[in-house]
C-alpha cells in the first residue's frame, strides 16, 4: 500500500486530496475503440471495479480478501490515533 501511495504522489504528482483508488482513464484508440490509457484523477462511480481488482489480487498475493472500505476504515482509525 505504501508503494502505491508513493507512486501516486511521486510519479503522478497527486495530492492527499486525490483518490487513493482512481478510476481508469479511457480514450479512443487508433482503431476507434475505447481503451484504458492510464489513471483518471477522479473517483470510481461505484466500488464494483475496485472490489473486482481486490478479489483477483489478494489471492495471488496469498492473502485473504479485504474489501476496499476496510482500508479506508484502517486509515481513519490510524489518523485518529496519530
Amino acid at each position: 500500500m505504501v508503494d502505491w501511495v508513493n507512486f501516486l504522489q511521486k510519479e503522478k504528482l497527486w495530492s492527499n486530496d486525490d483518490p487513493l483508488f482512481p478510476a481508469t482513464e479511457v480514450a479512443t484508440g487508433p482503431d476507434q475503440r475505447f481503451e484504458a490509457i492510464g489513471l483518471a484523477r477522479k473517483h470510481w462511480s461505484n466500488a464494483t471495479p475496485i472490489r473486482k481488482i481486490f478479489r483477483d489480487a489478494f489471492p495471488r498475493a496469498g492473502l485473504p480478501y479485504f474489501n476496499p472500505h476496510s482500508f479506508r476504515n484502517t486509515l481513519v482509525g490510524l489518523g485518529q490515533r496519530i
